[in-house]
């Protein structure tokens, strides 16, 4: 449909949600509330709060996105970029590299080294 009414000036987009609970939810569907924050399966760290959802899609209406057609946004938290059935918590690279770095004694002398200690 982009491509198709893309001339007459009508842009078509999708915004996919990802967790947005809000107050009216019913506290079995979700152990997640508005506000919560350490979720550690999304790497954002929290859920989403509805108005965050309103002002993607406020900015979507825009002039400012007057050339954007085509596309589907995705709100969520960068959660659809870890590709996973089983959500593991989620551990920040910069975490992850310096567990390792922690891990190493070679890594420590170079590290030492690259700042001119002395050893």
């Amino acid at each position: 449909l982009a491509v198709e009414w893309a001339p007459d000036g009508i842009r078509v987009n999708c915004l996919a949600p990802g967790r947005f609970p809000h107050e009216d939810l019913p506290a079995h569907m979700t152990a997640h509330r508005v506000g919560d924050r350490g979720d550690n399966t999304i790497p954002a760290q929290r859920v989403g709060a509805i108005r965050e959802l309103g002002w993607m899609a406020t900015f979507m209406c825009s002039p400012y996105a007057a050339y954007l057609t085509g596309h589907t946004v995705v709100l969520d938290g960068a959660n659809w970029l870890r590709r996973s059935l089983v959500m593991p918590e989620f551990v920040p690279i910069r975490d992850q590299f310096g567990k390792a770095a922690r891990e190493s004694g070679a890594a420590q002398a170079a590290v030492a080294k690259t700042r001119g200690d002395k050893a």
